[in-house]
């Protein structure tokens, strides 16, 4: 609305309201949340600023927290933040229509530095070796490189959306060549607007920089583009209202269809997540950012370890999926202010050694550290897990481990808990104590069995 007018600020909140990987972080836990909370506010107040007669102490505030927000969310931030600031550097330098003065940038930028510089000191090290070890997370790894522009468009934008912000970008492109030929008065709006789609290439010259970065690295998860899908379709929106496409009756009318196909694309009910194994039927599929995610409840196997004896055990567990993990498995003991549990993953597809080599699975070695645990959790043969993530990998060897472990004299099966999901699937997660620890403590065993969870 402050660039263009209130029709084009309505599309933009119209359009971010129904991008799937914008709304996903408000619901899941993440640091995404944050930086979405500073990308809005650093082009809320760059929007303020651009073009403005006179340079406004607030804008420059409010830039300088924007940026420091989403530098404290997370280190890689600094991927958007360079080439954002260093864009508006160019931009004035060839005294283009609309930037800021340079010395409105260096304040922001000496501001910035300011807010962000003591967290960096303290914590500059550990943001820098998970920003490492986020890299090298090979989970979201796509198969090919050329699938992340379907993966952007199909789960990041949602393919109705992607569909307008092509039409908008190709209608654009089309009056500039026509008023490069010759000038003529359907290209009129777009040159009287020259810095609207000056700011819209300042947003997108900000973030291709981090998208090539994505798309070329080893963790192409789709939560870590939702910050940068903010620029992009603030960028259409600009370039929507600076085209005058949106003076247009037939334009409202396309833009009903767009908005009630990604609705529906969004909301449908989800079945189930194939997305993963069959992409190219994602565009007739819902978005796997709302799936919805089972919540197993692990109380009961608190219980039975309370009647065994062993208030607070070291678990060790075979397998992964969804809910069955370390943070699921130990907030059955957490709910009580007892963090003295432990639950430790046997073993990982992409387990790394002390040498950082990859740790091979075998039969005999699972067996081993096993027995350095009070009781071990076994996903059954053929649980698969989330495919998306890789997990499927992760439960290859369940029943060798189960056949192995139950030959084992010093192993004995415990109890057995089953747990119905959302699709009406059910998974037994099945308990081996290690008797011999047991032994040592002259803990009791029962034979009774808890109830099946729901």
């Amino acid at each position: 609305k402050r660039l263009v007018d209130a029709p084009t600020g309505c599309l933009a909140v119209a359009m971010l309201a129904s991008v799937p990987q914008v709304l996903a972080p408000s619901f899941r836990f993440g640091m995404e949340f944050v930086l979405l909370l500073g990308v809005a506010m650093t082009l809320y107040f760059l929007a303020r600023a651009w073009n403005a007669p006179r340079t406004r102490v607030i804008d420059v505030i409010g830039l300088a927290v924007g940026l420091a927000i989403g530098l404290y969310g997370k280190f890689s931030f600094v991927a958007i933040a360079g080439p954002l600031i260093t864009t508006l550097f160019f931009v004035r330098i060839f005294r283009w229509p609309g930037a800021p003065s340079f010395g409105f940038l260096l304040r922001v930028v000496a501001l910035t530095t300011l807010f962000v510089l003591p967290w960096y000191a303290m914590t500059f090290d550990t943001m820098l070796a998970y920003a490492q070890y986020s890299s090298r997370f090979t989970r979201a790894h796509l198969d090919s490189t050329w699938m992340y522009p379907w993966l952007l468009a199909v789960n990041g934008l949602g393919w109705p959306v992607s569909l307008l912000i092509a039409v908008l970008v190709a209608r654009v492109a089309w009056l500039l060549k026509q008023n490069y030929a010759a000038p003529n008065p359907q290209s009129a709006p777009v040159m009287a607007n020259k810095h609207v789609l000056l700011f819209a290439g300042v947003l997108v010259t900000a973030v291709v920089p981090t998208l090539f970065l994505h798309m070329t690295g080893s963790n192409q998860h789709p939560r870590f583009f939702a910050p940068l899908l903010i620029p992009i379709v603030l960028a259409a929106a600009c370039i929507a209202g600076a085209s005058g496409l949106l003076l247009r009756r037939s334009m409202y009318v396309f833009a009903v269809v767009i908005f009630a196909a990604q609705l529906t694309f969004s909301v449908f009910p989800l079945v189930h997540n194939t997305w993963a194994e069959e992409p190219r039927n994602a565009i007739v599929r819902p978005t796997p950012a709302y799936m919805p995610y089972d919540q197993w409840d692990w109380r009961p196997l608190r219980s039975y370890f309370q009647t065994i004896g062993l208030e607070q055990p070291a678990l060790a567990y075979v397998g992964a999926g969804q809910s069955y993990n370390k943070p699921q498995i130990l907030l059955a003991w957490h709910r009580h202010g007892e963090h003295k549990a432990t639950a430790t993953r046997l073993w990982a597809h992409d387990q790394l050694d002390e040498n950082s080599q990859l740790v091979v699975y075998q039969t005999p070695w699972a067996i081993e550290r096993a027995r350095e645990f009070d009781a071990i959790l076994v996903a059954p043969d053929g649980f698969n897990g989330v495919v998306a993530d890789k997990q499927h990998l992760d439960n290859a060897h369940n029943g060798e481990f189960i056949q192995a472990i139950e030959r084992d004299p010093r192993f004995r099966a415990g109890t057995s808990l089953t747990f119905v999901s959302h699709l009406g699937e059910s998974v037994t997660i099945q308990v081996y104590l290690n008797q011999a620890k047991l032994d040592e403590q002259e803990t009791p065993v029962p034979d009774e069995q808890p109830p099946a969870v729901d």
